[in-house]
C-alpha cells in the first residue's frame, strides 16, 4: 500500500511538473511568435485578403446595380498602367465606413449617380511618344 501511495505521489509530481513546463513553453512560444517578422507579414496578408474579399463583394454588388460601371471598373483595373496617376474607383466600391452607426450619414452625402461614377479622373494618360 505504501508503495502504491509513493508511486501515486511521484506521478502527481511528474504531472504537475509537466503541466508547468507546458505552460512555460506555450508562454514562450506565444511571445516568440508574436514578435517575429514572419508572423507580422502573415497577419498583414490575412488583413489584406479580408479587404480583398470585401472589395470583391462590393464589385459584385456593382455588377448587379450598374453593369456599365462594373465593366469600366474592371477595364480600369486591367489598364491602370496606361495612366500616370492611380485611378480612384467608384465611391460605392472604395468608401468603407468602419462604424456601422454612421453608414446612413455617409451614404446621405452621395446620390446614386455619384456612387456610380466610373472613376474620379484625377489620373491623366501617360505621354505617348509617336515615332516620326
Amino acid at each position: 500500500m505504501e508503495r502504491k501511495a509513493a508511486i501515486e505521489a511521484e506521478l502527481r509530481r511528474n504531472v504537475d511538473a509537466c503541466s508547468e513546463r507546458q505552460v512555460r513553453l506555450e508562454t514562450a512560444r506565444s511571445e516568440c511568435v508574436l514578435e517575429t517578422p514572419v508572423f507580422s507579414m502573415l497577419m498583414n496578408y490575412f488583413r489584406l485578403k479580408k479587404l480583398d474579399d470585401v472589395l470583391e463583394l462590393k464589385l459584385q454588388n456593382m455588377h448587379n446595380w450598374d453593369r456599365d460601371t462594373h465593366a469600366v471598373t474592371l477595364w480600369l483595373r486591367k489598364n491602370q498602367h496606361r495612366f500616370k496617376m492611380p485611378i480612384l474607383e467608384p465611391p460605392a466600391i472604395l468608401v468603407n465606413v468602419p462604424n456601422k452607426a454612421f453608414v446612413d450619414a455617409v451614404e446621405a452625402c452621395f446620390n446614386s449617380a455619384q456612387l456610380r461614377v466610373s472613376c474620379l479622373f484625377t489620373a491623366r494618360n501617360k505621354s505617348v511618344n509617336h515615332a516620326s
